[in-house]
């Protein structure tokens, strides 16, 4: 079910909506000759089979295959609120595509940590934006779901912007070390997160979070000791780094 769940909460909404509009649509009897009906859907369901039974968990970048097929029946899904119906559907139709538009443009430039409004809809209904879920992200899922080393640039930045009065502690997940792009802090690992830290300012990249929350919920669950999923970032970077102040940081 894995990637089954990665694709309902990475995947924009209205191109899940459109989906599965256009599925029902094409799978009519007589809407399709068999042929191209196999064409459209078997390779999807083959490759979410396959590396949902053979695959390690690493991301949803290995379903990326199937996207194009899905994309074709989501289009065809527009297509039948276009021409088929009343004007309700194709208001429906365009209120989805300006969502879908939104999504895209919002989030930019950082794809990379998209997440729909539903990763949030449960657990922090608040933090749902115009740019979808993200902020929840590393409470679902991790490694390049969330992060794969982008965002050194905007902290770099952030920082200059926002001198630390105090030693940077940082969460660095990426293939060159933070001291190329000028960043200087005392390195954190997941292991030092397991406990509520020394007070000071903390950078913890998305994939560093995720793996200190799960960590942490395989110890306490969802309760008070999971302190990482209950504090509050004082900013979010680039959507990639999420910047704690503690034990000034409030809880949510």
């Amino acid at each position: 079910t894995y990637y089954l769940v990665a694709y309902l909460l990475k995947e924009p909404v209205p191109a899940i909506v459109l989906t599965a509009v256009g599925a029902w649509a094409l799978l009519r009897p007589g809407a399709l000759p068999r042929m191209d009906r196999a064409f459209l859907f078997l390779p999807p369901a083959f490759l979410f089979l396959a590396y949902s039974l053979y695959s390690d968990n690493l991301g949803f970048r290995y379903m990326i295959p199937a996207l194009p097929f899905l994309h074709l029946v989501g289009g065809a899904g527009l297509a039948f609120l276009l021409k088929e119906g009343g004007a309700w559907r194709r208001v429906c139709a365009a209120l989805l595509s300006v969502w879908m538009a939104m999504a895209g443009t919002a989030i930019y430039p950082d794809h990379l940590s998209y997440f729909n409004e539903a990763a949030c809809a449960s657990t922090a209904p608040s933090q749902v934006r115009l740019d979808g879920g993200w902020y929840c992200g590393p409470t679902w899922l991790d490694d390049s779901n969330v992060d794969w080393g982008q965002g050194a640039k905007q902290l770099k930045s952030w920082l200059l912007a926002h001198p630390p009065q105090q030693p940077l502690r940082l969460g660095y997940f990426g293939s060159m070390g933070p001291d190329q792009y000028g960043i200087e802090a005392l390195a954190v690992r997941v292991d030092d997160l397991q406990r509520t830290p020394a007070p000071g300012l903390y950078a913890l990249s998305a994939h560093i979070l995720a793996r200190a929350i799960g960590t942490l919920r395989g110890q306490f669950g969802n309760g008070p000791g999971n302190w990482l999923l209950h504090a509050r970032p004082v900013a979010v970077v680039g959507h990639a780094y999420y910047i704690y102040d503690i034990p000034q940081s409030p809880v949510r």
